[in-house]
């Protein structure tokens, strides 16, 4: 935080003793991976939109801030094991050789959050192209997290015990146990807006490359987030917000009025 308050300084300075400074709409896309596969890496998309400040100190260089409302996006995948529900009360290390008595769970989250996020950038200009480098910091404004829920007994996938206990077929009383058993296989989906598991402030490195010709321009950036987005992920595997983003702006020069001369 000192680091970004120290370049806010910095910033303003510049604008001070700047001969021009540009303003202007950015849109774009955020490019995210949210799963990495021995595929390929799984990518999902989010939008991003504010407003871009450029303070040009010299023809080589900027300093570059403003202020986005941008996605992030993450996909989590959690695995559990436990034995069937209905047997549970024989105890949680009941075992038969040879049979599978567990419930094997397994829970896909989809977390979407929207954050403002402020940039710094330091830009060197060159025959119109832009390199940019520094850093951003997020405040998370809201949160979407879907879960899906998959659950597989293998014992009632195998065996039916109607037929096992001479309840099935004509005239038996079918489906007697069945009707109070789980399914063999089941999904089910929640929705949830809580954050209390969330850190409300983001922050990381961004670093760009972009074209700029007269007010219109394009870019392309990679941010990079330092830490854990989760509260509780301190001993797991660091989960951090990671995109490529695509941008497109129109830039307006707001000059400086010359002082007259007495």
């Amino acid at each position: 935080m000192k680091l970004l308050f120290s370049l806010f300084i910095l910033l303003f300075t510049f604008s001070i003793n700047s001969q021009t400074i540009a303003v202007g709409p950015v849109l774009g896309l955020n490019i995210i991976a949210v799963e990495k596969q021995q595929s390929g890496d799984n990518f999902q998309l989010g939008l991003h939109v504010g407003g871009a400040i450029d303070y040009k100190i010299n023809n080589l260089i900027s300093i570059e801030s403003g202020i986005y409302l941008t996605q992030k996006r993450q996909l989590t995948t959690d695995a559990d094991t436990s034995v069937a529900s209905f047997l549970s009360f024989l105890g949680p290390d009941i075992s038969v050789p040879g049979i599978d008595l567990n419930t094997y769970s397994t829970i896909e989250s989809r977390q979407s959050q929207s954050y403002i996020e402020i940039p710094v950038l330091a830009v060197l200009n060159f025959s119109g192209f832009r390199l940019s480098a520094g850093m951003y910091a997020g405040f998370m404004v809201s949160s979407k997290r879907k879960d899906k829920i998959t659950s597989d007994t293998p014992l009632l996938s195998t065996i039916d015990l109607d037929t096992l206990l001479g309840l099935g077929g004509v005239g038996g009383a079918g489906g007697l146990f069945s009707a109070f058993l789980p399914k063999a296989n089941e999904e089910s989906f929640s929705e949830t807006t809580d954050k209390n598991n969330l850190k409300a402030f983001d922050f990381g490195l961004r670093a760009g490359l972009g074209y700029q010709k007269n007010e219109f321009g394009f870019y392309a950036s990679y941010n990079f987030g330092f830490s854990d987005f989760r509260k509780d992920g301190l001993n797991d595997v660091i989960k951090r917000h990671q995109s490529f983003q695509l941008s497109i702006r129109y830039m307006l020069p707001v000059k400086k009025k010359s002082k007259s001369s007495s």
